[in-house]
């Protein structure tokens, strides 16, 4: 099956690796993760689908935003 040998690299290579760079990755979007909240000025109740950003601060940052009515 093509996906067990993508399922064993980043379940034992590529996740823990990007786990380890989370940090790092976070500090270095951080100016342009800013910009990109700000300008989708995102309002309570408002839906955030977050795709490939970072290691999860924009998804955090967008949940606060939208509040527990958003999605």
């Amino acid at each position: 099956m093509a996906n067990e040998t993508q399922k064993t690299y980043w379940n034992q290579v590529g996740g823990p690796k990007w786990v380890s760079l989370g940090g790092a990755m976070e500090a270095r979007l951080a100016p342009v993760s800013a910009a990109v909240i700000a300008a989708a000025a995102l309002r309570p109740g408002e839906n955030v689908l977050d795709i490939g950003c970072g290691a999860g601060l924009t998804s955090l940052e967008a949940a606060q935003a939208v509040g527990p009515a958003g999605g």
